[in-house]
């Protein structure tokens, strides 16, 4: 974002919707922890490498996961909020 120095530390939020899943060995690694449905939409939560806390993935496409279950995710620009860490 701009204002902010190249380097700085920052805090990243994405939306549950910006993230995919895609072939593995591609885009962020990680592990299944939990599937969830919430009517129409199936929420996945995936505990990734380097990432602090889970990410929660959100779609309306059916998808034959298992926690435990290794994932490769990725996050669509557009969805991705990006603020200086304090």
């Amino acid at each position: 974002p701009s204002g902010l120095p190249e380097g700085s530390a920052a805090l990243a939020c994405i939306r549950p919707q910006a993230l995919s899943l895609i072939r593995p060995g591609e885009g962020l690694a990680g592990i299944i922890v939990a599937c969830s449905l919430l009517g129409e939409i199936e929420q996945l939560t995936i505990r990734a490498e380097g990432i602090p806390g889970p990410l929660r993935l959100r779609t309306t496409g059916r998808i034959q996961a298992k926690p435990g279950e290794a994932v490769a995710v990725a996050a669509d620009p557009a969805g991705v909020l990006v603020f200086p860490a304090e």
